[in-house]
């Protein structure tokens, strides 16, 4: 049996489509059958991608097929593009979900291979986007943050950047400048894992950089609970920079925030604690904070600082100084 003539229940009842290669996942034909030959209320189909040597069955799914499958998704709300690496599957992805895909309203593009035209065509094809994950593409990234920005920014709720080629400062600040609806926001650049050594990560939002266009409209997501961010600066002394610590200030819906800067030349640094305590002293206004980490910034911070933390924010969980 062929993986398409298992699924016509299952499509047009779907809700989210999911691209993943095969590693780690090795279906025999009669399990794929089986996950396939589901109840009319099923909500996910998963393409998976054989990889040489895999030996997955699925593997045997032509393009054509999947977009067959796609289009007869109308209620189709998140998408996972992930690892689209060997076939030029992006391209073709677009005019479905402009035509066949009016819910789509959550799209994840994980690992695409270099194809920067047909991914923004993708991006341009989606209406009132959701949420979206833009991690590990191959190609400048900063290519589709204007777009993005100009299409979904009334509508982005939760975006993250992850592991994004030369995303800067420039794309970060348009983002927070400009999506009013932004609940949660990630920009992480490098090879950062979480719980280890920020050493091989780099920063995605350089400092002097907000320094010098003070002009500039401040970020305007108001209503942002969560707030993950690399940064850097020249002035290796200093923990928190000013120009950054009053943007996050205004921020008072905030509930989990997770600034990391990054370590350069500590062997000479001078570690001028001023400014985080300046920081988390204007952030004890931010009343609904739960979860307060400051990653590669321990030497900045006393103890004295960490116990005022602790008993002033009344419904904080934790405060972790890395």
């Amino acid at each position: 049996m062929h993986p398409a003539e298992t699924l016509p229940q299952l499509r047009a009842f779907a809700r989210e489509a999911l691209f993943v290669t095969s590693t780690g996942t090795h279906l025999t034909q009669a399990e794929a059958a089986e996950r396939a030959e589901l109840s009319q209320d099923a909500e996910r189909i998963e393409f998976v991608w054989k990889e040489p040597g895999s030996g997955s069955w699925l593997g045997d799914f032509r393009i054509e097929e999947v977009l067959e499958v796609l289009r007869m998704c109308p209620n189709l709300e998140c998408l996972a593009a992930r690892k689209l690496i060997e076939q030029d599957v992006i391209t073709h992805l677009a005019p479905v979900v402009a035509k066949a895909m009016p819910q789509l309203r959550h799209l994840d593009l994980t690992h695409i291979s270099d194809q920067p035209l047909g991914t923004r065509c993708l991006l341009e094809s989606c209406k009132d986007l959701i949420s979206l994950t833009m991690a590990r593409l191959q190609f400048e990234s900063r290519l589709l943050v204007g777009p993005m920005v100009s299409r979904h920014g009334h509508s982005l709720e939760s975006l993250r950047i992850h592991e994004c080629a030369r995303v800067t400062s420039q794309e970060v600040n348009m983002i927070l400048s400009s999506c009013r609806r932004l609940k949660s926001f990630y920009a992480m650049a490098g090879n950062y894992v979480p719980g280890w050594s920020m050493a091989t990560a780099s920063p995605i939002l350089n400092i002097n950089d907000m320094a010098m266009v003070p002009e500039k409209p401040g970020w305007v997501c108001k209503d942002i609970k969560t707030l993950e961010l690399c940064y850097s600066g020249m002035d290796t002394n200093i923990g928190i920079p000013e120009v950054l610590w009053r943007q996050i200030v205004q921020l008072q819906k905030l509930k989990d925030l997770r600034i990391y800067r990054h370590p350069c030349c500590e062997e000479e640094a001078v570690h001028e604690k001023e400014s985080v305590r300046q920081a988390v002293s204007s952030w004890l206004a931010l009343s609904d904070l739960r979860r307060l980490e400051l990653r590669e910034l321990r030497a900045f911070v006393d103890e004295a600082l960490v116990k005022q933390a602790k008993s002033q924010w009344a419904k904080l969980e934790w405060i972790r100084c890395i």
